[in-house]
């Protein structure tokens, strides 16, 4: 049998209608890693997390793809082009309850994200 893609855009996506149809605020939390496709103002990060409004007044030009997700937003300022590998996310919700769908981030063994602050990784 055939691997089959994702159903994680598909949900992104759908939920995202659902947020906007109920006047809700969509958002996605990234688990941040080393891979080259992954860009993000990692200065707002929250360790080895971080989290986007990807509604229409915060993410500008929002494309939810099959592979990424992508859009522009400013923070502080200064305008930032977001691109997260759908692959990276690990939850889609709605800032006003929290209601959302977890989704299994499975990386490569070479692109584990970095640790958190203030833990000291041990092996």
């Amino acid at each position: 049998m055939e691997e089959t893609t994702s159903l994680t855009p598909y949900f992104l996506r759908a939920f995202y209608d659902w947020s906007m149809d109920n006047g809700l605020t969509p958002q996605i939390n990234v688990i941040l890693n080393n891979d080259p496709q992954l860009s993000v103002p990692r200065a707002y990060a929250n360790g080895s997390q971080i989290t986007f409004n990807i509604g229409p007044y915060a993410a500008r030009n929002l494309e939810l793809g099959n592979d990424f997700v992508k859009f522009d937003a400013t923070f502080n300022g200064v305008a930032e082009s977001i691109q997260v590998p759908v692959s990276n996310i690990e939850a889609v919700f709605v800032r006003e309850t929290g209601f959302g769908i977890p989704f299994e981030v499975k990386l490569k063994p070479d692109q584990e994200p970095a640790p958190r602050r203030g833990f000291t990784r041990v092996d």
